[in-house]
């Protein structure tokens, strides 16, 4: 079980009199020696008999994406609210819903190796730089035929262009 914010706090003591205005401070080391010996510790249980320790400790260290998936449904991919109240209209949504989540966790497992780690920039920022492509379309006097750009994306839209391969969607 790790360290957290009110076992720290229980190894210090504080306190201010307005009056006088003075700060004091005590410090419990027995305490301090107890938070530090369990901090970083886990104990993991599993009904997975047939794994062994580390492929124990590799799933529950890839737990942050499902955790981080069910997040997205309520930020960037957001389940709720739902506008409808027939029972298959409802499915529909939560399939489609599902279905965006799996394109996004491809997305950001496409952009991870080029883009968030070379950058150091997390997924929302990716998920900003995606939504502020601006797709510039023109046509010029002289033909009936419509062109189509980016408009300049700077060096991380750049890498997420040719990461993605986004180029092959813009209209020759």
């Amino acid at each position: 079980m790790g360290a957290n914010d009110d076992e720290v706090s229980d190894a210090f003591d504080w306190s201010f009199d307005e009056e006088v205005q003075s700060f004091s401070w005590s410090f419990d080391e027995d305490e301090w020696e107890r938070v530090v010996e369990e901090t970083g510790k886990s104990l993991l249980f599993t009904s997975r008999e047939d794994w062994g320790a580390e492929r124990i400790v590799r799933a529950y260290g890839g737990k942050w994406r499902v955790e981080r998936s069910f997040r997205l449904l309520k930020g960037p991919v957001p389940l709720r609210p739902i506008y409808h109240w027939e029972g298959e209209r409802v499915r529909e949504h939560c399939f489609l819903i599902f279905l965006l989540l799996v394109v996004h966790r491809f997305l950001m497992e496409e952009v991870r190796e080029p883009v968030l780690k070379e950058f150091g920039i997390g997924e929302e920022a990716v998920l900003h730089l995606l939504r502020s492509f601006d797709l510039v379309t023109g046509k010029r006097s002289d033909s009936s035929k419509p062109s189509f750009s980016l408009e300049e994306p700077d060096e991380i839209q750049e890498v997420i262009i040719d990461s993605l391969d986004l180029e092959r969607f813009i209209p020759d």
